[in-house]
């Protein structure tokens, strides 16, 4: 089964989070410090990392160095309070704590789901856009996309996990050559995908969360396999 690491300094999001997830059979480890993470990481390697990203970076700035010094993290999801997106964390009354307990579970099986079925299906789809594994071909409704072998295959990685952040280091990781350090590649790319998918679609396939890296953007449509 799945392992997932919640990190973060608010204690409530944290054990409100491990109780809700392992009820569901998603084991959990909280961190609430860099060393605690460390100590973990020697042990457990998590598949989905979980943080509170309200105000992280100033607050939680571990969290920050954190993501920046493990490289193996297969991915985050950050859950922003009151951000009228995605997840709302708002824990002022017992009706609010359910539907984000509600959410939070829906969001995780989502990932796992999405995840594993798009490993396996030669065809990704997300409302318009369609991508075609076999041919490595992208297309917006019946018009293709003209993307390079490396923007394709950044594309089809991000879409994979709609939602799911990664760095840019794990980016070039896991796409590019291991011993590459130019994370600015990334940053170029997702650019240039951006510029030919964004008119098209009518909005951005990327959500760019600062000082960390980028992700497929979710509400585009919704992201499925056939």
């Amino acid at each position: 089964m799945a392992q997932i690491f919640i990190i973060g300094l608010r204690n409530d999001f944290n054990l409100i989070s491990k109780s809700v997830l392992e009820d569901e059979d998603f084991p959990c480890f909280v961190v609430s410090n860099l060393a605690e993470a460390r100590r973990e990481l020697s042990q457990n390697t998590p598949e989905l990392v979980i943080v509170n990203g309200e105000g992280f970076t100033s607050q939680n700035s571990w969290v920050a160095d954190f993501i920046a010094e493990f490289d193996s993290i297969p991915g985050i999801i950050l859950v922003k309070a009151n951000s009228g997106q995605s997840l709302d964390w708002l824990l002022s009354t017992a009706t609010e704590i359910q539907s984000c307990q509600i959410a939070l579970v829906d969001a995780v099986r989502k990932f796992f789901s999405e995840a594993r079925s798009n490993q396996e299906s030669p065809m990704l789809i997300a409302g318009d856009l369609h991508l075609d594994k076999r041919t490595e071909k992208a297309y917006v409704g019946h018009h293709e996309a003209h993307l390079t072998p490396s923007q394709f295959k950044l594309l089809c990685f991000l879409m994979s996990t709609p939602g799911k952040v990664y760095t840019r280091k794990q980016l070039l990781i896991r796409l590019w050559d291991q011993n590459m350090n130019y994370e600015q590649v990334i940053d170029v790319e997702i650019g240039r995908i951006r510029k030919e998918l964004k008119r098209k679609l009518g909005r951005d396939p990327f959500r760019t969360v600062k000082t960390v890296g980028y992700a497929f953007n979710e509400f585009i449509g919704s992201s499925r396999t056939s």
